[in-house]
């Protein structure tokens, strides 16, 4: 088993980027990465950065710290609103109108 991971960790604000490339290049047409990499950064750092009783994501590490992979655990509703601004509302909507 340890050949698999070497480590499986609670993630922080420290961690933002590496879990928005991981979540992008994994789910690339899932909702967050196609309104943008603002806001998908902005999405994870309201989440690191929630009560950790609310929210907590782990991740699984590999050899020399490589992220390859992780887990979102919620036990309370997030709303999106709070990380997207009146500019990414009205670009969404042009985007669907083209």
């Amino acid at each position: 088993m340890s050949d698999c991971y070497s480590d499986i960790i609670s993630l922080d604000s420290n961690h933002v980027n590496i879990i928005s490339e991981l979540h992008k290049k994994t789910l690339p047409k899932d909702i967050l990465p196609l309104l943008g990499k603002d806001i998908l950064k902005n999405y994870y750092k309201e989440i690191l950065n929630s009560d950790k009783d609310k929210f907590k994501i782990y991740g699984i590490f590999y050899k020399n710290d490589f992220l390859i992979g992780c887990i979102q655990l919620s036990f309370d509703s997030f709303s999106i609103l709070r990380i997207i601004k009146l500019k990414t509302c009205c670009q969404i909507i042009l985007k669907t109108i083209r």
